[in-house]
């Protein structure tokens, strides 16, 4: 478990270093782990969503803010995840971890905002969440 926690704090150390990032999706990363902490999500899937995320926003174009993200913006950055050279699986994770994201921060944790609602994603969709 330690080793998880630990884990996710130097993603956490990389994503508030990068001076690609701006500090709004900072805040915005830094206050979801704070809501993955408080619903109880354990120190190994936080460590998964924490690196999963990193991904999405190393594939933003620079300075884009979260919350001004257009669908085509994510779009382009989903479709690098895609492109990339990880696993299905892995490629799974991080589509859902956008969607529980934006679920959260634009949706209120209780819809999928326009930006995110066309990402597809396997059953594990539902087991992020636990």
């Amino acid at each position: 478990m330690e080793n998880a926690e630990r884990y996710a704090e130097l993603i956490m150390e990389r994503i508030n270093s990068s001076k690609r990032i701006p500090q709004e999706n900072k805040k915005a990363t830094e206050a979801w782990v704070n809501f993955m902490k408080a619903r109880g999500l354990s120190p190994k899937t936080s460590a998964k969503h924490v690196f999963c995320f990193e991904k999405f926003l190393d594939y933003l174009p620079k300075k884009v803010k979260l919350s001004k993200a257009t669908r085509e913006q994510i779009e382009a950055a989903v479709g690098k995840i895609e492109g990339s050279d990880y696993g299905a699986e892995t490629k799974n994770n991080m589509r859902v971890v956008v969607k529980v994201f934006y679920k959260h921060y634009l949706g209120e944790d209780m819809y999928y905002s326009k930006q995110i609602a066309w990402i597809k994603a396997t059953e594990q969709e539902k087991e992020a969440h636990t």
